[in-house]
C-alpha cells in the first residue's frame, strides 16, 4: 500500500512505515548510504530507462523504500514534495 502525501505540515524527518502489527516507523535520516540504482538488481531494461531519464543515484526516501518494497513488502512513505516518492513507487512497481 503506497501512502499519499496530503499536504499539511511536513514532519521533522521523512518517515517510512511498514504495515503490520508492531511495525515501527523508520526515520529516513537514519539511513546514510548513498546507493545507485544499479546496485538494486533491477532488470537491465529498467536500469537503461532510469539512466536515459537521468536517474543514477537513489534519493534517501527511495533507498529506504526499496529496502522493503523490492522484497514484496507493503509500505507507505511520508516525505516532502520532490523527494522521490513517486519514482520509488514506480520503480518498485516496474521491478515486479
Amino acid at each position: 500500500m503506497a501512502g499519499l502525501d496530503l499536504g499539511g505540515p511536513a514532519p521533522r524527518a521523512p518517515l517510512l512505515k511498514r504495515r503490520g502489527v508492531g511495525a515501527r516507523p523508520i526515520l529516513i535520516d537514519s539511513i546514510g548510504k548513498d546507493m545507485e540504482f544499479k546496485e538494486l538488481g533491477l532488470h537491465e531494461g529498467l536500469l537503461k530507462a532510469l539512466d536515459e531519464a537521468g536517474f543514477t543515484d537513489c534519493m534517501p526516501v527511495q533507498e529506504a523504500v526499496f529496502a522493503h518494497s523490492l522484497g514484496g513488502e507493503d509500505i507507505y512513505a511520508q516525505s516532502q514534495t520532490g523527494t522521490g516518492k513517486t519514482a520509488a513507487f514506480l520503480v518498485a512497481l516496474f521491478a515486479h
